[in-house]
């Protein structure tokens, strides 16, 4: 990249955790570092940054990657045990590392989105000192609660629109913990999905569907069932709490929570956020969003971040 020239429009491979990754980065070059760190698992942002980020792009140097063995990073010889929520926090630390030495720069504006919370949590109070502020969109905040309570909303809503067959699947698999956790989440899920409290604007796959080439969406395809498994196993396994395991950070902080989000519900998060200590903290409620706000709401989740940097810069 020229580094006279101010608009950026990057894209690479490079070296992290001794694999190939993809990073895509776009913006202007005298701005700050948006490191957005995307959820599913194995969902990647970067093809359609163009749609959900353009506002972004204009303030800030925004940063795409795709996690190890998602999307543009899908290889067929990824190995299942490399994927570990440590291995990709030391992957992300790795990327963090390699933008801020590429765009010489300080710091790092850190956006996470649903799993990407996961790291970005812990990023945020690993390394205060490369960080400006942590936002996050739907923050998992505690796995067994998360599954409890969306169980329990994903039955009620059944119950009340007397959907015999929601009903019937919903009570087959029982309350969690799950019998057999792979398939019981995902009828769960499919469930939570079709009462809309998912998505709500925006069918996220089919937009990327639309917006990529066919063999990258069928990689995006494979890396979700693949990778998405191994993690979501590797987030019982841990039994993430991080009610428990963070109290405080050290860095401001900015929770985004989807009126409609029962993939990991606001009330949740509410509480998180009343117990946790930093040096500025905000709950903002996206009130026409379910689990995507920065998705179905793109220009107030955009201007919620400008001003945070406005504000910092004063």
């Amino acid at each position: 990249m020229n580094q006279d020239k101010k608009i950026i429009g990057f894209e690479n491979y490079i070296k992290i955790g001794g694999v190939n990754q993809y990073i895509q980065a776009k913006g202007c070059y005298d701005n700050e570092i948006l490191f957005y760190l995307h959820g599913g698992p194995a969902i990647p942002a970067s093809p359609v940054a163009d749609i959900f980020q353009k506002q972004l792009q204009k303030h800030f140097i925004v940063v795409n990657w795709d996690q190890r063995g998602c999307g543009n990073s899908y290889s067929k010889n990824i190995k299942e045990e490399n994927f570990t929520i440590q291995q990709l926090l030391q992957d992300a630390n790795e990327v963090i590392n390699y933008v801020l030495s590429k765009f010489n720069k300080q710091k790092i504006f850190l956006v996470a989105q649903s799993f990407g919370s996961v790291l970005g949590l812990k990023l945020a109070k690993l390394y205060p000192q490369k960080i400006y502020a942590y936002i996050s969109t739907s923050q998992v905040v505690n796995i067994m609660k998360n599954e409890a309570v969306t169980y329990q909303k994903s039955l009620s809503e059944a119950l009340k629109q007397n959907n015999k067959e929601a009903i019937a699947e919903l009570t087959s698999i029982g309350e969690p913990p799950y019998k057999n956790m792979i398939n019981d989440i995902s009828v769960q899920r499919k469930w939570l999905h079709k009462f809309g409290f998912i998505e709500r604007k925006h069918c996220i796959l089919e937009t990327i569907s639309q917006n990529t080439p066919p063999e990258l969406f069928q990689n995006i395809i494979k890396s979700a069932e693949l990778v998405g498994k191994q993690i979501f196993k590797d987030l019982i396994t841990q039994n993430i709490n991080f009610t428990k395991e963070i109290k405080s950070l050290d860095v401001p902080v900015i929770f985004c929570v989807g009126k409609y989000d029962y993939a990991t519900p606001g009330c949740i998060t509410k509480e998180f956020y009343q117990q946790l200590k930093a040096p500025q903290k905000q709950l903002i409620y996206f009130n026409e969003s379910a689990h995507f706000p920065d998705y179905d709401e793109p220009r107030k989740f955009a201007n919620i971040l400008i001003k945070l940097l406005n504000n910092l810069k004063c």
